[in-house]
């Protein structure tokens, strides 16, 4: 997954503007720490207590996160944020309501007589797919060659990871 984001983050030198820099390094460090902690952490919990506590840990998480991002929200000057928000109040309202139906499909899916080994995967690459196709055919993102590559690399990683 490493090689996956750089090669899709990376650019020439000559863009200073987008570099990668010691702080984003630091949050992406802290992400995915975060998150394999609250999954190992989640998963330990249930096999201990028999199944109890079933998505507790993950909820409690994604509060400290929404507080986070509020205060930094806050924290900051947002005249240009209420604009972005009014102009584009519709993204959020889509965006919920395609979350809301792939979980839907998830649940559906997880309930079938299909293999979790197979399900699994297949929703993950097939997110990573939907997200970069509609980047480019939707936002019109112009995607380097590194980017693709990164994109096909973190889609052959979640594969290896399955099997």
């Amino acid at each position: 997954m490493a090689v996956a984001l750089f090669l899709c983050l990376y650019k020439k030198k000559t863009d200073e503007e987008h570099k990668i820099n010691f702080k984003w390094l630091l949050f992406v460090i802290t992400a995915f720490i975060g998150n394999a902690g609250c999954s190992i952490i989640q998963k330990t919990q249930q096999m201990k207590f028999d199944g109890k506590y079933g998505g507790e840990l993950m909820m409690i998480a994604c509060g400290i996160s929404a507080v986070f991002c509020l205060f930094f929200w806050l924290s900051k000057p947002h005249e240009q944020s209420l604009k972005m928000i009014k102009s584009s109040g519709i993204f959020p309202l889509i965006a919920g309501v395609c979350n809301f139906l792939l979980n839907l499909f998830v649940i559906i899916l997880a309930t079938s007589t299909l293999s979790p080994s197979l399900i699994y995967p297949v929703i993950a690459v097939g997110g990573l797919a939907v997200t970069t196709l509609f980047s480019v055919f939707v936002f019109k993102e112009k995607m380097r060659f590194t980017q693709w590559l990164g994109v096909a690399v973190g889609a052959i990683a979640v594969g290896i990871l399955s099997i």
